[in-house]
């Protein structure tokens, strides 16, 4: 009997550049709101990004999101201050 492997697969660049974008704009709530696109198939809000993320789930999916091996983190820019 073949053994089943359970080894999660890792995005790619483009797809971590899809993720870091998705991040971004949603912020800290940012892997509830790809959990719901997941889940609802409604990739929206992600513009072109949509195909890069569905292609995430289907490769690394939710255990992926909540691992260690998901680094990515939102990048929020501060305006400048002004003098």
């Amino acid at each position: 009997m073949a053994s089943i492997n359970t080894f999660t697969l890792i995005p790619d660049n483009e797809e971590m550049e899809a993720l870091q974008r998705f991040a971004n704009v949603h912020g800290r709530t940012w892997r509830s709101e790809l959990r719901r696109a997941w889940e609802t198939g409604n990739y929206n809000r992600a513009g072109e990004d949509g195909c890069f993320l569905q292609r995430v789930r289907n490769k690394a999916g939710p255990r992926w999101l909540n691992s260690r091996r998901n680094t990515i983190k939102p990048i929020t820019t501060k305006e400048a201050q002004p003098c």
